[in-house]
């Protein structure tokens, strides 16, 4: 109830949203009684900058290029 309240949507719409970040390793539950505990776990994310990381020099150039021909064509 305490995290659905920070948002604009219905209890059940945020626990929908828990469920999936669950399933995607992104957070982790932990039950006491009644209350759920989630964890954030950052992980799978370092994994996706890594991966944006190791094209980043790549894409700059490319749009780089891109934007000195649309300079040098209008």
């Amino acid at each position: 109830m305490e995290l659905a309240d920070s948002f604009s949507m219905t209890l059940s719409a945020v626990s929908q949203h828990l469920s999936v970040l669950r399933e995607a390793g992104l957070v982790s539950l932990r039950q006491e009684g009644r209350q759920r505990f989630y964890r954030m776990n950052p992980e799978p994310l370092q994994q996706v900058a890594d991966w944006l990381d190791f094209y980043q020099p790549f894409w700059t150039d490319k749009l780089n290029r891109l934007g000195k021909h649309l300079e040098e064509t209008s």
